[in-house]
């Protein structure tokens, strides 16, 4: 018995396969519509992105701004407190020192010691912060003006102090005091 032959045909081109003809354009178009559909999702992730942050510009930047404007003048009150407070409790050199050389030029320190004896002399209450005001320049204050009333021996007597920004720090320029 001979053992069993397949028969062979001869090669040729290969011809593909409807099947897989058909599945490869399929692919090929969903890609496409894939792709199509993709746009609209970028553009509205973009468009969403751009209102995000001029969102944020519009509303986070202010708010920074406000802070450190706010920080500024909080600064320039504590400063004009905290002399006061030093006036008001006989301590001429703490008070001095927290004054402007501007202010040191003008006036020496025994002359400074002077007219804070006389004030604390006349003072029955602790001065209170009753307003402050502004000057700025190019948006940052620059000068405040900072009033305080108390009680004293005849009547409320009324001590303003005025800060400069030297520098980028607030200095005492300049007090007076009314009601004595």
């Amino acid at each position: 018995m001979q053992p069993e032959q397949t028969p062979s045909f001869p090669s040729g081109p290969e011809i593909p396969s409807t099947a897989a003809n058909y599945s490869g354009q399929n692919a090929q178009v969903n890609d496409t519509h894939q792709q199509q559909s993709d746009k609209p999702h970028k553009s509205k992730r973009k468009i969403i992105v751009a209102l995000i942050v001029a969102i944020a510009i519009v509303v986070i930047v202010p708010s920074i701004i406000a802070t450190i404007h706010a920080n500024e003048i909080n600064a320039a009150i504590g400063l004009a407190d905290n002399f006061v407070q030093d006036v008001s409790s006989g301590k001429s050199n703490d008070a001095y020192t927290l004054s402007a050389p501007v202010l040191k030029q003008s006036t020496s320190l025994n002359d400074f010691t002077n007219d804070v004896q006389l004030l604390d002399a006349h003072l029955t209450s602790k001065p209170q912060k009753t307003e402050w005001t502004t000057v700025s320049q190019s948006g940052n204050p620059s000068e405040i003006q900072v009033d305080f009333t108390a009680s004293g021996t005849n009547g409320t007597s009324n001590i303003k102090v005025t800060l400069y920004r030297i520098n980028g720090n607030w200095q005492v320029v300049g007090f007076n005091f009314s009601g004595l």
